[in-house]
């Protein structure tokens, strides 16, 4: 039984036109998804800011609430992890000024810097105060993301006074 030519077209394979089609197709989608895919990591490390900034807060207040006294007066804590911003984790270290007296552990190495200063001024809980700094730079560009919320109390009693960047514009561009 003989075959068509059409049929023993079919039996070789793909022909040089389908596949530089198909390459043409992927490289098109990969040129899509590949940056999205480095802006959807970025996002999502800085997930750790948005855990870890609020936390560390929130442990300061309230040791500071519990305690009705700072610590020390200013109470800081050394930029933490040590060095400048990378995009690889690094290592928490406890033992750096300020940090013994925080009542935290952070799971694992973190992408950002933090470093925090509370300071009663008066020493009699009427005007305390916290900023508490995460400062980051995932994207290597050269541009840190800093994010600081201040937190004040009055009678040792703490709310966030304010957020800079306000919430929900923090990186805008930037990482």
């Amino acid at each position: 039984m003989k075959t068509s030519a059409s049929e023993r077209r079919a039996q070789r394979g793909f022909t040089l036109v389908e596949i530089m089609i198909s390459v043409a197709i992927v490289g098109a989608l990969a040129s899509v998804a590949i940056p999205q895919l480095d802006r959807a990591t970025l996002r999502a490390r800085t997930a750790e800011r948005k855990t870890v900034l609020p936390a560390l807060g929130r442990a300061i207040t309230d040791t500071i609430s519990v305690q009705q006294r700072l610590p020390l007066n200013p109470w800081a804590g050394d930029a933490n992890p040590p060095g400048p911003p990378t995009r690889t984790k690094r290592r928490v270290d406890w033992t750096l000024a300020g940090w013994l007296d925080v009542p935290m552990v952070i799971q694992g190495d973190c992408y950002y810097t933090y470093q925090f200063v509370a300071e009663d001024p008066a020493g009699t809980g009427d005007d305390v105060t916290l900023s508490v700094t995460a400062t980051g730079d995932l994207d290597q560009d050269g541009d840190p993301s800093v994010k600081v919320v201040l937190w004040r109390a009055t009678g040792y009693a703490f709310q966030v006074d304010s957020e800079i960047p306000v919430a929900g514009a923090e990186d805008q561009g930037t990482f």
